[in-house]
């Protein structure tokens, strides 16, 4: 096995082993999950809210969704990649990009009012850094977390997602 590859291997074996390490508390208590990798960082307060910190682009947010689980946070964590086209028009190239799909009829989403009292300091641009305040969720109520297109925070309404289908450009383009 080349160096590289070996170097590679190993990295992913101390991060799984550092996961596991961090999720796991004696004594029946709620674990204090303490996650930090290259592409994201879970970490739980003193005062009961999880803060995540996203700083790339998530090729496999299977293990964001789990750290958050673990930490009793229900979430469903996904990266939606980015489309673009381009065009030739007035003697200039313009682009767009647009999300490879798009929710049919949009996401299940709790009341502004309440999302600001579980989700507080979202930003829309990278890295997306929030706290969430576990105690004021609703009973069933998810959040969901998003990269590629769009970076972002929310608070649903329940897991069910409803189909994300092919997107195309933005109208009149």
């Amino acid at each position: 096995m080349p160096a590289a590859e070996f170097a590679a291997a190993m990295t992913a074996v101390c991060a799984a082993i550092g996961l596991a390490v961090a999720l796991v508390l004696p004594g029946g208590q709620a674990p204090a999950v303490h996650v930090h990798l290259a592409a994201w960082s879970v970490d739980t307060n003193s005062n009961g809210t999880v803060t995540v910190t996203i700083r790339q682009m998530l090729g496999n947010p299977a293990g964001l969704q789990q750290a958050l689980a673990k930490d009793g946070v229900p979430a469903l964590v996904r990266y939606i990649p980015y489309k673009t086209s381009t065009r030739r028009r007035h003697g200039h190239t313009d682009t767009a990009y647009y999300p490879a799909c798009e929710y049919q009829g949009g996401l299940p989403k709790e009341p502004g009012s309440v999302i600001t009292k579980v989700i507080s300091g979202a930003s829309t641009i990278p890295p997306l850094a929030f706290a969430i305040h576990t105690s004021a969720m609703p009973k069933g109520s998810v959040v969901y977390i998003e990269t590629g297109f769009a970076w972002t925070a929310t608070l649903l309404t329940s897991s069910r997602l409803p189909r994300c289908l092919p997107a195309g450009p933005p109208p009149g383009w």
